[in-house]
Parts: structure tokens; sequence; C-alpha cells
């Protein structure tokens, strides 16, 4: 899988037209990581529940829903729902 592609099994320039208009949809919002968000992320989510086996990733997903009030997810793994989140599948 090269770095930065969403799927090894999809063609690398179908990934990054995808990419692309994320980027330049309007009703998409791309969140940077910056260091408040990481720490409330670690604090809230990782910290918060040590019985789950949540990465950094989900931790980031979470804190950026919880603040804007996201309540359901388009996810194929159970931790959005262990957080709190409704799966749309």
């Amino acid at each position: 899988m090269r770095a930065g592609s969403l799927d090894a099994g999809v063609p690398a320039a179908r990934n990054d037209r995808f990419l692309e208009a994320a980027f330049d949809t309007p009703s998409h919002t791309i969140v940077a990581a910056d260091l408040d968000l990481t720490r409330a992320a670690v604090r809230e989510w990782i910290a918060g529940y040590p019985d789950q086996p949540f990465t950094l990733c989900d931790a980031l997903s979470f804190e950026v829903m919880r603040r804007e009030r996201v309540e359901h997810a388009l996810a194929f793994d159970r931790h959005f729902q262990l957080a709190g989140f409704q799966l749309l599948r």
C-alpha cells in the first residue's frame, strides 16, 4: 500500500481523485489535528476509555465528531459504536 492511499486494492489515481473531491466539496470539512485536538482526543477517548482499544486515529475522529455534534458514523469498525455513535452501514 502506498503512503496516503485509501485502499491498497484501488488504483492510486482513483484514491487521489476521491481525496481531491473531498477537499473541494463544501459539504465536507477537513479538520487538521492540532495539539489541542490531539490532547483532548487522548484525554477524553484513550485515557477516558482504558478498557477499549481505541487508536489515536479513532480518538481524533471521535473528538471531532463530539465537537461538531455528529451522532452518526458511516463506519465499518465497532469502535464508533463503542464510543456512543450510531452506525450507518
